[in-house]
């Protein structure tokens, strides 16, 4: 191998599957976010017309967390973190007394968030709206990333390999 790549295939092996899961955790309180399933919805349709997958909870693939923190702080007036994150499997082993042990793990891969304040009843709609535009800058850094990470693995192999990985990651 003439050179070392240090790149997060996290993001090679998400953009290969496109396939995710999502999670909904509302920490939301005196009626500031009524609607999170609407929010997952949005974030759902989003990752659908990117081409992804929705799957249950499977330890493998990426799970994106639609998630709002906030509370009401008075007269009908809320003020709520809106988030979304998305978390990936990593493999990693360890020896052991002579075996090898694999564990998978997971890491963050991507979060972003936004800070609202204002009135309760346009809340909801901002809510969904934010995480909207959240996971639009989520598919969009999956983009530029992937192919980064593609670029790099291919130009670290050497030239004698690089058709054999070109072809294989593109």
């Amino acid at each position: 191998m003439d050179g070392a790549a240090f790149v997060d295939a996290r993001w090679v092996h998400a953009a290969n599957a496109m396939t995710f899961n999502t999670a909904i955790d509302d920490q939301v309180r005196n009626g500031c976010w009524t609607s999170a399933e609407s929010s997952k919805d949005v974030v759902e349709l989003e990752l659908i017309r990117s081409g992804a997958t929705l799957e249950e909870e499977d330890g493998f693939h990426p799970s994106v967390f639609v998630s709002a923190l906030g509370h009401e702080t008075g007269d009908y007036h809320c003020a709520v973190n809106v988030e979304l994150s998305v978390w990936a499997a990593t493999a990693s082993s360890f020896v052991r007394e002579g075996r090898e042990i694999g564990t998978l793990t997971h890491t963050l891969l991507w979060s972003s968030n936004s800070l609202l304040t204002g009135d309760r009843v346009s809340m909801n709609e901002r809510i969904r709206s934010t995480h909207q535009q959240l996971i639009q800058k989520f598919l969009i850094a999956l983009e530029k990333n992937d192919r980064y990470a593609r670029e790099q693995m291919i130009e670290s192999v050497g030239e004698e390999h690089a058709a054999f990985w070109k072809a294989i990651l593109e």
